[in-house]
């Protein structure tokens, strides 16, 4: 269930089927609010939240995606998910890319995105453990 941040209200209902979402962003693609959802199933999920409607399915996690940051990187929107499988994935939503995947040596149980001047960062969580990387330096990124 989305809700409606100024009224609280329900807003929009996203059809999961049987996985469950664990996390969430949300981000303006084509000039529309949408969703981005980590999922039991190891899936990311793109929703419009205008029309309720699964936009994009971003594979690649092989368990559980448990956490979800959404950024816009040199004007386009990307998330950057991490999940049980050790992997922090960065994806263009225009496309629905994973330009870059890093490996970390424990699940990623948090992460967050942050830009200051022509820097983006991404801060992941795994294990007892907590990096900072330059999204800019991960192995494969045109960032």
């Amino acid at each position: 269930m989305a809700w409606n941040a100024i009224t609280t209200a329900p807003a929009a209902e996203l059809t999961l089927g049987t996985s469950w979402a664990v996390t969430a962003g949300v981000v303006p693609l084509d000039g529309r609010p949408h969703a981005v959802t980590g999922s039991i199933d190891g899936l990311v999920r793109v929703w419009d939240l205008t029309t309720c409607a699964q936009t994009r399915e971003l594979v690649g996690h092989s368990g559980p995606a448990r956490a979800v940051a959404v950024v816009e990187l040199n004007g386009r929107p990307h998330a950057v998910t991490g999940g049980d499988d050790g992997t922090v994935r960065v994806w263009d939503l225009t496309t629905g890319t994973c330009l870059t995947t890093f490996h970390c040596p424990a699940p990623v149980s948090a992460l967050a995105v942050t830009t200051t001047s022509a820097v983006a960062s991404v801060v992941v969580g795994f294990g007892h453990e907590v990096a900072v990387f330059a999204l800019s330096t991960l192995k494969g990124s045109p960032l």
